[in-house]
């Protein structure tokens, strides 16, 4: 069986152990996609750790091969989704409901390989969903996370700042909502296009000429009512708080290095009464986002997609900034 492993800016190939079955709760799954999060783009650049083994790959989707003598949601031949944090039930957070924050969280980052083996805990039906949309089911509960954060209301002006797989995600998910304007700030003109074919009332290239005063001239002045920073662009995380008006909320969402600080005037805060979130991974919305997902059209989010074999390749064009979502098949079709 051959795994991707991957090394800072090395993409390896290897063969590793079949996995087998060894608790009567699992579930071995063949895996179908898996897509290359941010996080793991992070990794290829040398700007975050791959973890122990040189873990990827936790936006999968695959069918079910064999189950565990005690598994009665799954059989074989069934189509899912594994999610990323499996939260344990037992600890102090998990007794008080707040499955999110789980002292002893199980992470399933390790699946850009053929075969896995997960608790049945870790899986969810994809029922009509198709297998190719479904390795996008985890940066959705993300981005439903974000959005929920964020508190869309009947008239917000909404700024979002970087329009990668997860900005036109959220643009997705708030045109759901009864706002007023969803705006996009992002420098690659063919995102730029999609956002507004998604439905954006108006996109920005952050390095134009007078792009503060753009950006502020079309909320007249007054700032946003939300504005959510997906950028991952330090740069673009220090000048947010700038475009949010008197009440609103900013959402930071992207992914900035494991050692970014940033600096916030406190009096501005205090001025503006402005709220500030930040978004974590939730265990609790992968069944609403499979319910959700037909109507997000989630295949307009993958413009690349390789056979597994040819990871290097995906992970150097994913790397170029040209492509929103980029997929691994492992399905061999």
């Amino acid at each position: 069986m051959k795994k991707v492993f991957l090394d800072n800016q090395q993409i390896h190939i290897q063969e590793i152990e079949e996995p087998v079955i060894e608790n009567d709760s699992d579930v071995l799954v063949e895996v179908s996609y898996s897509s290359i999060c941010g996080y793991e783009l992070m990794i290829y650049r040398g700007q975050a750790s791959a973890g122990s083994n040189y873990e990827v790959g936790h936006e999968v989707s695959g069918v079910v091969l064999k189950t565990g003598k005690s598994v009665t949601d799954f059989k074989p031949g069934d189509p899912v989704v594994v999610s990323l944090n499996t939260h344990c039930g037992n600890c102090s957070m998990c007794r008080r409901g707040q499955y999110n924050y789980c002292l002893n969280m199980h992470v399933e980052s390790n699946n850009m390989r053929e075969r896995i083996v997960c608790p049945q805990t870790a899986l969810y039906h994809l029922h009509d969903l198709s297998l190719r949309e479904g390795c996008l089911i985890e940066p959705l509960t993300m981005a439903m996370c974000c959005v929920n954060n964020a508190k869309p209301s009947a008239g917000d002006r909404v700024l979002v700042l970087g329009g990668g797989a997860m900005g036109l995600l959220i643009l997705k998910l708030l045109l759901l909502y009864p706002v007023q304007d969803v705006a996009v700030a992002e420098p690659n003109p063919r995102k730029r296009e999609m956002a507004l074919s998604f439905g954006a009332t108006r996109t920005f290239d952050p390095y134009a000429d007078k792009y503060m005063e753009e950006v502020s001239k079309f909320s007249d002045n007054e700032g946003y009512n939300i504005v959510i920073e997906a950028s991952g662009s330090p740069a673009s995380a220090k000048i947010s708080p700038y475009f949010v008006s008197r009440g609103g909320r900013l959402v930071f969402f992207g992914l900035y290095g494991m050692n970014f600080e940033l600096s916030l005037n406190l009096f501005s805060l205090y001025w503006n009464d402005m709220h500030i979130s930040a978004v974590y991974p939730s265990t609790s919305y992968y069944v609403d986002a499979i319910k959700l997902a037909p109507r997000l059209k989630l295949q307009e989010l993958i413009t690349g997609e390789f056979p597994f074999e040819q990871a290097e390749e995906a992970f150097r064009e994913k790397d170029t900034g040209n492509h929103v979502k980029v997929v691994l098949n492992f399905k061999g079709e």
